[in-house]
């Protein structure tokens, strides 16, 4: 018998970002010959068009413990919503099929801060730094590390502030430290550059578009969230 090891331990305990779970009934009907899977997909696009934040593949699977028509919404491993299809004979198919759409698109929404993870913001950084390599090295030079960047990108979200373009926001995070020198002699290390203070120094940069004119360019959804 082979040994379990660690590595396989940790893959078991290891959760998706988002999974969305159905019934048989209900991933026969939908997953099956149908544009579903696509459109679900195509959402991470317009998250990342409203708000600046890419999305890791939504996993869809069977849920064991699912009813056939039922489907189960989970946030890093954790019930984020749930719902049945297919029960009201005189709803279209279609419709049906779009209210899931809304439910998944909502959650993306409401839980946008818990759906940037570190690992998400690392590899968006790699992506920033082959278009402007320069402008990474100056602010990892200076003190930015992965975990102050996703800190800063949390609160700007908080506060339902889109994240692009995202090398403007990585100008204006290196404008902060330019403006804000280490003091004197004290080595870098021994001082912490506090996120909340490099969020609103970016919001006041660029402030907030207002509720009319988010409507105007069509970020209802995300206003709403």
């Amino acid at each position: 018998m082979n040994e379990w090891s660690p590595a396989e331990a940790y893959q078991q305990q290891k959760a998706d970002v988002l999974t969305l779970q159905m019934g048989n009934e209900l991933y026969e009907r939908l997953c099956t010959g149908s544009s579903f899977t696509g459109r679900v997909q195509e959402l991470r696009k317009e998250v990342l068009a409203k708000t600046g934040v890419f999305l890791p593949p939504i996993r869809i699977r069977r849920g064991d413990d699912c009813q056939p028509k039922q489907y189960r919404i989970l946030l890093r491993g954790q019930p984020a919503g749930e719902g049945s299809l297919f029960e009201d004979t005189s709803i279209e198919a279609a419709e049906d099929e779009e209210r899931l759409l809304d439910h998944i698109r909502q959650i993306c929404y409401l839980k946008l801060e818990q759906l940037l993870s570190f690992q998400g913001v690392v590899k968006w950084l790699e992506q920033a730094k082959s278009h402007a390599p320069e402008l990474v090295q100056e602010l990892l030079e200076r003190g930015m590390t992965p975990g102050l960047l996703w800190s800063v990108l949390r609160i700007l979200i908080r506060k339902r502030y889109p994240l692009h373009p995202f090398e403007e926001l990585l100008e204006w995070m290196l404008e902060y430290f330019l403006y804000h020198p280490y003091n004197g002699y004290i080595p870098p290390q021994w001082t912490h550059r506090h996120p909340e203070d490099i969020a609103e120094f970016i919001l006041k940069k660029r402030p907030r578009p207002s509720e009319q004119q988010e409507q105007a360019a069509g970020n209802v959804r995300y206003l709403q969230f």
